[in-house]
């Protein structure tokens, strides 16, 4: 039989491979006319089910064993660095505001401000690249992209792009942010490897991480989501190992990486409340999480109180005079597409919808970890919180997809651990 694996792999590459669009070019205006991609992803992941097929019916075979973790490489290789090094490439050679998302360019430019000592969140961007990035609205032809004046994102990424960006100029001489974006999507694969003991299991879950569509797509456009994602599964790690310390670092840097993980605050701390007790234990981990915090947001926050609340809070709840305005897979969306908010720009009370739907959720949802604590139910809450948080949200973008699906796996994948840990117990 053909393992699931191997099902996965060729369901992702074949969605890859015919639907050029799941690559993320089209949104960033790039057309790949390299036909040879593809015909190495095709031949590559043939050998795969062959080997897959192969290794069922002979003895176990260290060497057939090896070549199909060399042809799992090629794979990820030809299907996401293949694609990936194409578009930095063009774009190194064009001009650096085309062929990327605008978010990972603007903070290309915050990082350089950072270095001439200007507050990334109390400027604007005028007369950077970012101005002549192709911003559109279809209701607004004419808008400015209100990235101009807010940067939204959280300090974290800005530390941890920086330093991507410090690396690369000082390597290349030149800088790409999917570069950084790339590493931390390795480690998080890092992770999986490390979290899964099974070899078969294994596959499957690199598969689910590194091939899925969703999460190349995203990757390519220069989407921060995976990267976010690296911070709550090592936490979750450290977590599944007794390290609390570790595990509270890495929460407060996925927390203070990007606002959409403040959903996990909740259920990390509830989880290791209810396993811990009230003891010491659960007081250090708090107390590490929200030191580390304070330290990485505090120096931010204090050179512009205002600025800093405005650029991460309210620029997207749309409470600024450059809001973001209504966009995305959402309520807000809906509202406006059958004529109850009228203009895109509108600000509108969307906090009443989160909170009668959020907060029943999460007491819901605490109170069924305090009665089984488990990483896996961790997860599975924490995405379905936030799937509802962002459904009733002013935006609710199509990378935020990538959050929810990660955190699902990420459930799956936790739940099988813990109940191979629970037969070896009672084995």
């Amino acid at each position: 039989m053909i393992g699931l694996d191997s099902l996965l792999l060729l369901l992702f590459t074949a969605t890859d491979i015919t639907h050029n669009e799941w690559l993320g070019w089209g949104r960033i205006g790039y057309q790949s006319s390299f036909e040879l991609m593809p015909l190495l992803v095709v031949m590559t992941t043939i050998l795969y089910l062959l080997f897959d097929v192969i290794l069922k019916f002979v003895k176990t075979n260290s060497i057939l064993s090896a070549l199909k973790i060399v042809l799992f490489c090629g794979i990820i290789i030809t299907l996401v660095g293949f694609p990936l090094l194409s578009v930095i490439n063009a774009r190194h050679t064009s001009v650096n505001y085309l062929l990327i998302h605008d978010g990972a360019l603007q903070t290309e430019i915050a990082a350089r401000f950072l270095f001439k000592g200007i507050n990334p969140y109390a400027t604007n961007y005028l007369g950077t690249p970012l101005e002549s990035w192709q911003y559109v609205e279809e209701d607004h032809p004419t808008a400015k992209n209100p990235a101009l004046y807010h940067y939204a994102y959280f300090p974290f990424f800005l530390i941890t792009s920086t330093v991507g960006h410090a690396i690369q100029n000082a390597v290349l001489g030149w800088e790409d942010l999917r570069f950084t974006l790339f590493a931390q999507y390795v480690a998080v694969l890092f992770v999986v490897w490390l979290l899964v003991k099974n070899m078969k299991e294994k596959y499957v879950f690199l598969i689910l991480f590194a091939a899925n569509p969703i999460v190349v797509h995203f990757l390519l456009e220069g989407r921060n989501d995976t990267a976010s994602f690296l911070y709550l599964i090592t936490s979750a790690f450290f977590l599944s190992r007794r390290k609390l310390t570790l595990s509270a670092l890495f929460l407060a840097f996925g927390i203070t990486f990007k606002q959409t993980l403040i959903m996990a605050i909740p259920f990390f701390l509830g989880y290791v409340y209810f396993s811990k007790g009230t003891g010491r234990e659960f007081r250090k981990y708090v107390t590490v999480f929200l030191l580390v915090s304070v330290l990485i947001i505090a120096p931010f926050f204090l050179w512009d109180p205002k600025s800093f609340f405005d650029s991460t809070i309210q620029y997207m709840n749309g409470g600024t005079l450059h809001g973001y305005p209504i966009t995305g897979i959402g309520f807000s969306r809906l509202l406006h597409e059958v004529g109850i908010i009228p203009n895109t720009h509108m600000k509108f009370p969307f906090w009443i919808f989160q909170g009668i739907t959020v907060i029943p959720l999460l007491i819901f949802f605490l109170k069924l970890l305090k009665r089984t604590p488990k990483i896996s139910y961790v997860f599975l809450f924490f995405g379905l919180t936030t799937l509802v948080f962002f459904y009733f949200s002013r935006v609710f973008s199509d990378s935020y997809i990538t959050l929810i699906l990660l955190s699902f796996i990420t459930a799956i994948l936790f739940y099988m651990k813990e109940n191979q840990e629970k037969s070896e117990q009672t084995a």
